[in-house]
């Protein structure tokens, strides 16, 4: 996961000429920091939270959700987290949310949320991103934190509380099309 992370994080900044910032991951043991990192200042470590607010199993998650309350709960995933790493590590840490199934994936508008309560409230991570695979090597890369509060340009994420986002199982989601 976090080997195709980096690499469609390579392949979207490619385009621009950049290389993304963190490279060469390894994987630590188990109950510890989940992996160090190179990066510019040195080795870091980078820790994942699978975004998956199951309540039995993945068969039954729902194929719908509203994006703020989706959004407040993975904030509270990355507070706690965050809460368990204050003040112990010198090194920067960053963190990954990841997504294995597909009713879980995060709409515009829950990155959206997540971009500005994450600019407003203060956690021990020097930059938050989400990632979900398309096939067996390539996903989907988000950064999330730090973002230009330009890009945010107005948002109020009360204006979309009530929102309902639908996603769809690519594996039985089909179109027609009649004449």
């Amino acid at each position: 996961m976090v080997v195709s992370f980096i690499s469609s994080m390579n392949k979207n900044l490619a385009v621009s000429g950049e290389e993304f910032f963190l490279s060469n991951p390894k994987q630590n043991q188990e109950n510890n920091i989940d992996f160090t990192v190179e990066s510019p200042n040195g080795f870091a470590y980078l820790e994942l939270i699978e975004i998956a607010p199951l309540k039995g199993p993945y068969a039954t998650a729902p194929s719908s959700y509203k994006p703020y309350e989706f959004a407040k709960a993975i904030l509270a995933g990355i507070k706690k987290k965050s809460d368990h790493y204050a003040g112990t590590q010198r090194q920067d840490i960053f963190l990954l949310l990841y997504v294995t199934h597909w009713s879980f994936i995060p709409s515009s508008s829950t990155l959206t949320c997540l971009r500005y309560w994450l600019a407003r409230e203060s956690h021990r991570f020097r930059a938050v991103f989400s990632f979900y695979l398309l096939d067996t090597s390539e996903g989907v890369p988000q950064w999330i934190f730090p973002y230009p509060p330009d890009l945010l340009g107005t948002f109020d994420p009360e204006v979309i509380r009530d929102d309902v986002c639908l996603n769809f199982d690519p594996r039985k989601f089909e179109v027609n099309v009649g004449k």
